[in-house]
């Protein structure tokens, strides 16, 4: 019997909460109802990433049996950013796979961190629902979840059947903090439990084809794509290499290697980051050649919080399963707009002044406008790559309340669409949600 061309979309690396000190009720911990975050340009991102996705999912040519979403749900594992994620992530209308990512384990806020890795929990207990209700999918085979735990934390394996191929999603998220540091440490490592779910689903499927899920990339080494100079090379191939503990490379590589039928790796976590040690690193992650691992090909997909920071780039891969269970994954799709990724700082001063300081992270052209709330609205302004021209001293009459201040960038030239970000002042000069 023939079978029928399908497709599965993946996404990464939502970071909700990202660019927020404390995202929002005060604090890493649950909150009354009614708390769950604020509204800004990257929950509008993943609502329209949402919209996209819904409205091209049943396209006869390709049908879309399920979203797989790779992990970094949240910027720093706070239950504010899990519940938001997981609000917008309802509401697609096929079956969606959420995956653990560095981020999502060790909750913080400006002023607090938890005392241990319970991310991970959180994670599990907010995403109950979606996961029961995989079980007893019409289009998910075969749900399963590891049972086990590593540092008293649940791992966040699964397998899954859909159309005739298994998939397996990997828990490489590593539960320590790293020293001087806030939240986990982003290298990956290859638990115990985790090469064991591999390996044993992978006996059992015999020469059945497997597509492997994980945040981290099972690869650590690059091509060097053409028209990148040393300098930024250098980098960019150090990026992808911290990515897992060297020693689980070769661990990773004798499995791939002795297990024919899979037929490719996806992952996500090195996208075009705010900020690394290393500094900004911009580029089209999408494209990036990443080495087989053990003769497997190891495909990458750009974060939804970068986005399209530079022009054309896109963040829905939508992957094709033929007939023949051959894949073909080079459709990256957006919402056709800019990602000028806004965030700003602020500073009081002598009395009710204080100093913003606005950024971005774009390699786009881009102007600014700030609102502080209290009527005072500028026009529209050239932010200068130094970031000097943009910055901007405010004085507020506190005695009418906090106010919220708004930091809105549009492409220069732009006037249909920008993005914005709102912030609380308070007289401290810390924001309070």
């Amino acid at each position: 019997m023939k079978k029928d061309a399908w497709c599965f979309a993946i996404i990464a690396d939502l970071h909700m909460g990202c660019f927020y000190p404390d995202y929002g009720r005060p604090g890493w911990k649950p909150g009354s109802p009614g708390s769950e975050g604020q509204e800004y340009f990257l929950t509008q991102r993943l609502r329209r990433t949402v919209r996209w996705i819904n409205r091209h999912s049943n396209l006869p040519h390709c049908p879309l049996r399920f979203v797989a979403v790779l992990g970094d749900l949240t910027d720093s594992a706070e239950w504010c950013e899990f519940l938001k994620a997981k609000e917008i992530l309802d509401l697609l209308e096929v079956p969606y796979i959420p995956l653990l990512g560095n981020h999502d384990i060790w909750p913080y806020t400006e002023r607090e961190q938890a005392e241990a890795p319970v991310g991970a929990e959180i994670f599990q207990r907010i995403f109950a629902d979606r996961f029961a209700s995989l079980s007893h999918s019409e289009s998910i085979e075969e749900w399963e979840m590891d049972s086990a735990t590593v540092s008293e934390t649940p791992m966040a394996n699964y397998s899954f059947r859909v159309g005739g191929i298994n998939f397996l999603a990997l828990d490489c998220v590593n539960r320590e903090s790293l020293p001087g540091t806030v939240g986990a440490s982003p290298v990956g490592v290859f638990h115990p439990s985790t090469r064991r779910w591999l390996e044993k689903h992978l006996q059992s499927w015999g020469d059945r084809p497997v597509v492997i899920l994980s945040h981290h990339q099972l690869s650590g080494h690059l091509h060097r794509p053409p028209g990148i100079d040393e300098e930024f090379w250098n980098k960019l191939q150090l990026f992808a290499y911290v990515t897992f503990l060297p020693t689980c490379y070769p661990e990773i590589e004798a499995i791939m290697r002795s297990h024919h039928n899979i037929l490719a790796t996806f992952a996500a976590h090195n996208h075009s980051c705010h900020q690394t040690p290393l500094g900004q690193i911009i580029c089209d992650v999408n494209n990036l050649d990443i080495l087989p691992v053990g003769g497997k090909a190891v495909i990458l997909t750009e974060g939804v919080v970068s986005g399209s920071n530079q022009v054309g780039k896109g963040t829905i891969r939508i992957v094709r399963v033929e007939e023949d269970s051959s894949l073909e994954w080079h459709r990256v799709e957006g919402d056709g707009r800019p990602a000028l990724n806004p965030s700003f700082s602020f500073e009081r001063l002598e009395g009710n002044a204080y100093i913003f300081t606005p950024s971005c992270f774009t390699q786009r052209e881009v102007e600014l406008r700030w609102d502080f709330g209290d009527g005072k609205v500028t026009p529209w302004l050239p932010l200068s790559d130094g970031l000097c021209e943009g910055r901007f001293n405010h004085r507020f009459d506190l005695s009418r309340g906090h106010p919220r201040v708004t930091l809105s960038l549009r492409e220069k030239g732009d006037t249909s669409f920008s993005e914005s970000i709102t912030r609380l002042i308070e007289e401290t000069g810390i924001e309070t949600g």
